[in-house]
């Protein structure tokens, strides 16, 4: 009886979750319109979407169903069940300095494997792919096309020549690498140092008969 109740449990909660995203991102001078449609499966009470707060940005709500609350670094407004069993359509403006662009995160989860998420971006103009996250690739359209196994809470659309994340994670490994390296070295030489110092005897004082 205990493992027929546990199966059905866990057959309800693998049934509810995020099974596709399509993203679509419009970047123009200083300014990111997203337009996110979400659709979840299964018996579900309310969702609660989370965006960050990022420094440098406003938010600007487009869809008007929904009222944005704001809390600590963090913008949120919540959906009840009738309404989440749609696709759920969200579509907000970011202004400011839009390299880095933040997404809804939905309170329920895709499913590896079965979920399908999908982040287009136009109007990037000049940028590093292998610097951007999730990883992006050239849509044949003009465009960019991502497709991670989740929703990102941020996507990052860094320009070409620019101090990007990637090389950066790179420069402070490097150099942690160099400074244990520097100090091992240090502690090595006055091991070896003091070493030498105590196995030399010291010649006795000559004495006059």
């Amino acid at each position: 009886m205990i493992g027929i109740l546990g199966l059905t449990v866990a057959g309800i909660a693998a049934a509810t979750q995020l099974v596709t995203v399509a993203v679509d991102v419009t970047i123009d001078s200083g300014r990111a319109v997203v337009d996110a449609r979400y659709r979840f499966q299964g018996p579900i009470d309310s969702v609660r979407l989370v965006l960050i707060k990022l420094r440098g940005q406003s938010v600007r709500m487009l869809s008007t169903e929904w009222t944005l609350r704001e809390s600590a670094g963090l913008y949120e407004f919540g959906v009840a069940g009738a309404a989440s069993s749609l696709p759920l359509h969200v579509r907000y403006e970011i202004n400011g300095a839009v390299d880095r662009v933040p997404m809804f995160v939905p309170s329920i989860a895709t499913a590896p494997g079965t979920s399908r998420v999908e982040i287009r971006v136009i109007g990037v103009g000049d940028f590093s792919v292998k610097d951007g996250f999730p990883r992006f690739s050239d849509d044949g359209r003009g465009g960019l096309v991502a497709r991670p196994d989740n929703v990102p809470s941020l996507i990052l659309l860094p320009r070409r020549g620019s101090l990007s994340i990637n090389r950066l994670a790179d420069a402070m490994v490097a150099l942690l690498v160099a400074f244990g390296t520097a100090i091992w070295l240090a502690r090595y030489w006055r091991r070896r140092t003091m070493s030498t110092s105590t196995s030399i005897p010291t010649p006795s004082p000559n004495r006059t008969p």
